[in-house]
């Protein structure tokens, strides 16, 4: 089976035909490793065997595959009914340096990303090899693609530019909406509270001995003066 080749940008779109088909199709991505199912199509309805948030993948009357919003990491060889048909390239986007702008911000601030966009918008993060979607945005509701336990991400209803609140360093990065590249965003760690030296220890002053009591015996008092003996009476002598 002849294999065509075919040269996409990023971010553009794309249909996969199969060719002689029965009504019924499976369509595969193939790889040195293996071969990964993306859908099966078969009397009008659709079975996606892979996640597929954006809804990015789906089939035309012909059953050829559609591929919206395409990434660098959609490149590779398409495989329908078992058979290889396409080999896709998809080619990064250039972006101008006006097209982007350079943004910074401390670590747990907050900050606005801009898209300028009307209807819907799709805001994802370049990862190596392609992105990691994050949100879509559209007629006021919003589809969120990561996990989000704190809520810091949202979108402003005006213009449909992205909100990150309690920014972390793992948040640096280039952003995109609609796939168009919009904003390198740099995250700044926190400055370090400076150090307060500590005050030195005051030696302790070598306590006082208390002075030992004195202790004082009590004097014994004096002995009274002997009482002189009363001297016998005389006895006189009578004479008769």
């Amino acid at each position: 089976t002849e294999i065509f080749r075919r040269s996409e940008a990023e971010g553009s779109g794309v249909a996969l035909a199969c060719g002689k088909n029965d009504g019924r199709v499976i369509w595969e991505k193939c790889t040195d490793r293996g071969r990964s199912s993306i859908l099966r199509a078969e009397g009008g309805e659709i079975t996606k065997y892979k996640p597929d948030p954006e809804n990015r993948y789906s089939v035309v009357s012909d059953l050829s595959l559609s591929i919206k919003n395409l990434s660098v990491s959609d490149s590779g060889i398409y495989c329908c009914n078992i058979d290889p048909v396409v080999n896709l390239t998809v080619i990064p986007a250039s972006p101008s340096s006006s097209a982007i702008s350079n943004q910074k911000a401390t670590e747990g601030s907050s900050i606005t990303l801009v898209c300028k966009s009307k209807g819907t918008g799709t805001w994802s993060k370049g990862i190596e090899g392609g992105r990691s979607s994050i949100l879509t945005a559209e007629n006021g509701k919003i589809r969120k693609y990561i996990s989000d336990p704190k809520n810091r991400y949202s979108v402003l209803k005006s213009d449909l530019s992205l909100m990150i609140k309690n920014l972390s360093l793992s948040d640096s990065g280039t952003y995109y909406c609609n796939a168009a590249p919009v904003v390198k965003l740099i995250v700044i760690p926190t400055p370090a509270a400076p150090s307060i030296p500590s005050t030195p220890a005051t030696p302790s002053t070598p306590a006082t001995p208390s002075p030992t009591p004195i202790q004082t015996t009590p004097s014994t008092p004096a002995a009274p003066p002997p009482i002189p003996a009363t001297p016998p009476a005389a006895v006189g002598k009578y004479h008769f």
